[in-house]
């Protein structure tokens, strides 16, 4: 009996194998573009999770930057310490698939046949990827470059200004 309860307990623990997972971002992530998502530049990228709705970071930038519906994701100026930038985002998709094998498994040992394969379960995930450049420098989250701290700190507070709106 012992070793019965042992392996449904291993069955059990064991039967979500995931097959494909989405990268989970606590803060912030800064990456280079094509390696957090194929087709994204090859600039670093300045990653974080999306909870909202489905252009809900395009309104708030269409808003706090009063673009007028115009280029909103590509070359949206701003200034720190008297320097102009620009970025562009991106909102990404990613999924995570997983396959749960426990009701195939117990079909199959109880002989019911109510269950022919195994259930795959996705699970979305959104992101927010900003790349930024200027005129004098191409990538301004590259470890070299000399505008990465404060243009990573305004990155920062714009990221905690989206959320906090969001969440009241």
């Amino acid at each position: 009996m012992k070793y019965v309860l042992l392996f449904f307990c291993l069955i059990i623990t064991g039967s979500c194998i995931p097959v494909k997972s989405a990268p989970r971002i606590g803060n912030y992530k800064i990456v280079k573009g094509k390696q957090f998502e194929k087709g994204l530049p090859e600039r670093n990228i300045f990653v974080f999770e999306d909870k909202q709705d489905v252009n809900a970071f395009y309104q708030f930038i269409d808003e706090k930057f009063q673009l007028g519906n115009k280029q909103v994701m590509d070359d949206v100026p701003f200034t720190v310490n008297k320097h102009q930038y620009f970025f562009s985002f991106y909102e990404v998709d990613k999924k995570s698939t997983t396959i749960d094998l426990f009701p195939f498994l117990v079909s199959r040992l109880t002989k019911s046949g109510e269950e022919d394969s195994p259930e795959i379960r996705q699970e979305d995930f959104y992101y927010i990827a900003i790349e930024v450049y200027s005129d004098l420098e191409n990538d301004c989250l590259d470890m070299a470059a000399l505008s990465r701290t404060p243009v990573l700190n305004y990155l920062r507070q714009l990221k905690d200004e989206y959320q906090n709106l969001q969440e009241h």
